[in-house]
């Protein structure tokens, strides 16, 4: 066998799914793939088989690795030599591949794992490889570090072929976009709605991005700068094309700033940004709104979050709601979502949900929010987001 490039993906969740469901979700995986790699000219040979996913025929595999990494289902991609199962042709490349990664007085170790029947064993593998490298690297200090080692050597042996690698780049997990229904997004373009999104994305999720424009909407991220993101996001994703709901929140907000109960505005607002929502929820038969709500910050508290969300006929799910404001950073920055120097500040509140005497219910009945509402939808647009 000619040895060649190739580019193993796997799929942790889908491991433990059954065979059809399994089949199933990794079809729809390989699917996405090629669509991502169309985008930018690549028209890949993929096929699955021994609970991998395997890419060859590209130009550039290091910018196919970093593609197929950020794909909703991937959990690693691994660039690595593909050769035959013949021991001499395994430990060859696995030599050749050590003594070109491993740097002078570092430590490596060697993994192989094997399926089906052959001649030798897993450990006779890592002995060989092991053992030969040590051989080349003689006067480089070179050691073996089973523990933590600075470089690991990768052998895969399948029935009719074998792989050789020493990089594992870690993708997003979770699974195939678009394969648990559709969930409509509350998307101003905040670091909380983006990652937010992106984490139901994780879990299947189908995204119908919403935004409610206020213009000056408690400093809110502007119409362009929610495209942008959009963009950003679904450019990873296995869509041609999406459009974002913009619905006109100017009036709703001037009704609420000009009544007696301005002190409420955050709570008013979201309440009027839920039932927007839900609604259309209900009419494009998605199966819950995703908001960027947290528990963190003096302006939220659990009796708002509940308060806010009572009376909806669909679900309300807050990805982040648990989570501290550095973790939220930190997802962000590992999904390619961060840009910290425009983060939104989190307003302070006047007022609090506990201490209100009347229920929303009837502040919302006295400022007429549900005919306010109604027009306000009448007048929603669609907006073309084209993946970049």
């Amino acid at each position: 066998m000619t040895c060649q490039d190739v580019l193993l993906i796997s799929s942790s969740e889908t491991a433990l799914k059954s065979n059809p469901v399994r089949n199933l979700l990794e079809r729809r995986i390989a699917k996405h793939i090629r669509i991502i790699f169309s985008r930018h000219g690549e028209t890949p040979s993929i096929a699955r088989k021994y609970g991998r996913i395997a890419i060859t025929d590209i130009a550039d595999y290091s910018r196919g690795a970093a593609l197929a990494s950020r794909v909703f289902g991937v959990a690693t991609v691994m660039r690595a030599i593909q050769t035959s199962t013949e021991m001499n042709a395994i430990v060859t490349q696995a030599v050749a591949l050590g003594l070109e990664k491993i740097k002078p007085n570092r430590t490596f170790a060697v993994k192989a794992r094997r399926l089906g029947s052959h001649p030798f064993t897993s450990k006779d593998l890592e002995n060989q490889i092991g053992s030969k490298i040590l051989e080349g690297s003689a006067e480089k200090g070179v050691r073996v570090d089973l523990g933590k080692p600075d470089t690991t050597i990768y052998v895969e042996v399948k029935e009719d072929s074998a792989y050789v690698y020493s990089e594992r780049i870690d993708g997003p997990g979770g699974l195939p976009y678009g394969c648990q229904g559709s969930v409509l997004s509350l998307f101003s373009g905040s670091l909380n709605s983006r990652l937010s999104t992106w984490l139901m994305m994780k879990r299947g999720a189908r995204i119908i991005p919403l935004y409610c424009d206020g213009d000056d909407l408690d400093n809110q991220a502007s119409k362009e700068h929610v495209l942008y993101w959009l963009k950003q996001i679904y450019s990873i994703l296995p869509v041609r094309k999406v459009s974002l709901i913009v619905v006109p929140f100017k009036e709703v907000l001037r009704s609420i700033r000009e009544s007696d109960r301005s002190d409420l505005m955050p709570y008013l607002k979201m309440r009027a940004m839920l039932k927007v929502a839900n609604r259309l929820a209900n009419e494009m038969k998605a199966l819950g709104v995703v908001t960027g709500e947290t528990l963190v910050g003096s302006s939220t508290d659990m009796d708002r979050l509940v308060k806010s969300s009572s009376g909806l006929t669909t679900p309300v799910y807050r990805p982040v709601v648990g989570l501290e404001r550095s973790e939220i950073e930190e997802l962000a920055k590992n999904a390619s979502l961060s840009d910290l120097s425009s983060l939104p500040e989190v307003p302070e509140t006047k007022g609090s949900v506990s201490q209100t005497s009347h229920g929303f219910d009837e502040i919302e009945s006295s400022l007429g929010m549900d005919s306010i509402l109604d027009a306000a939808l009448a007048k929603r647009v669609l907006i073309p987001i084209i993946p970049e």
